[in-house]
């Protein structure tokens, strides 16, 4: 399995991961807890990769949350299990 662990903030957007040119799954760094505080959070793509050599795109879009200030994406590491 592959991930992030990122922030979720109050100015954070969206983005869009995709692994072996497979479809792009849309993953939001913002829900209503980022209103009151910031914190950390791990995402991982819902299915399971076979043993080998992979490749990731990750492209941060020009979408967000209605109530978010922004389209920040700040990754804190890449999770790989």
């Amino acid at each position: 399995r592959i991930g992030l662990y990122w922030m979720m903030d109050g100015d954070s957007g969206d983005i869009l991961l995709s692994v072996d040119d497979g479809e792009p799954i849309s993953y939001r760094a913002w829900d209503h807890y980022c209103r009151t505080f910031a914190r950390a959070d791990s995402i991982f793509i819902p299915h399971e990769l076979p043993y080998g050599k992979h490749t990731m795109h990750l492209r941060i879009t020009d979408t967000r949350a209605p109530e978010s200030k922004g389209h920040a994406i700040r990754i804190g590491a890449f999770l790989v299990s």
